[in-house]
């Protein structure tokens, strides 16, 4: 990179776009400010632009690597609905045939995107471009309200669909263990029942490596966790001194196993068939 970098002459800006992902390991950004005086450099200066939406990346870099960048820090504010649909009507210029769409779908799409991606230019695209997409699979000639709003619930399925596989294994299990009993009407379910479940749900995908399940207070520990995160509910009973407190566990509103199953095919696992017969 470095014999590359010095075959060129005067400066030269580096811009690092989600420069936050460059891990623990930030040599590079020691690096490269320092190319000439280290010796990597004769002939070019080097300037580096980062570019992150993590306001609190600044904060893990080292000591040496604060000292050798000497930065500024410029903040972008989110862009606004007027914004967005600046944005959306030059993308529209260039992508769609004129006459297919009007400036009321414009709006409603950068509204869209600004109440509910926080002013997110590209979820603005996207939704526009979904929205397209549907209206010409119906084979009718112009964007419609209903199309942007398919389009948009199209987009959140599969945000919810991705946050659900980003979940680590232990969640993922106890997620498809309330799909199983979910799809055989046994939710909301007792702790004991999903523990049960998960069980068997464990030792399906574990058959090779022997990996055990978690105890009961192990797995209860994920899915508080998974309660904190929205995707499941749990509602706290007690029948008194006689019949006791006990907690039930059930899917959220905007969850449920057709969502789960995706999620777990998007994570390269197969779809295992879990009987829940006995579990109680």
């Amino acid at each position: 990179m470095y014999s590359e970098l010095d075959s060129l002459s005067g400066t030269v800006l580096i811009i690092l776009d989600e420069v936050d992902k460059i891990g623990e390991d930030d040599t590079l950004l020691y690096e490269l400010p320092r190319s000439r005086d280290i010796g990597y450099l004769e002939d070019v200066r080097v300037g580096v632009i980062g570019i992150s939406n993590n306001y609190t990346f600044r904060r893990n870099l080292s000591p040496k690597v604060k000292d050798s960048l000497c930065e500024t820090e410029i903040k972008f504010s989110p862009y606004d609905a007027t914004e967005l649909a600046d944005i959306l009507h030059n993308r529209a210029e260039q992508a769609l045939y004129d006459g297919t769409y009007a400036d009321g779908i414009i709006n409603l799409v950068s509204a869209l995107a600004y109440q509910e991606a926080s002013g997110s230019a590209r979820r603005a695209i996207r939704l526009l471009r979904g929205s397209a997409e549907i209206a010409e699979g119906e084979g009718v000639t112009q964007i419609q309200k209903e199309h942007v709003r398919q389009a948009n619930e199209k987009i959140e399925y599969g945000n919810i669909v991705e946050s659900i596989a980003e979940q680590d294994d232990e969640k993922l299990y106890i997620l498809k263990s309330l799909a199983h009993l979910a799809l055989v009407e046994k939710t909301p379910a007792r702790t004991r029942t999903v523990h049960q479940t998960y069980c068997r749900v464990v030792r399906a995908y574990n058959e090779d490596s022997g990996n055990e399940p978690l105890t009961r207070r192990g797995m209860f520990n994920h899915l508080s966790k998974l309660v904190m995160f929205g995707f499941v509910n749990t509602i706290d009973r007690n029948a008194g001194a006689a019949g006791g407190q006990w907690s039930e566990h059930g899917f959220s509103d905007d969850i449920g196993p057709s969502k789960i199953k995706e999620a777990i095919e998007a994570n390269g696992l197969e779809w295992k068939q879990i009987s829940t017969r006995g579990v109680s």
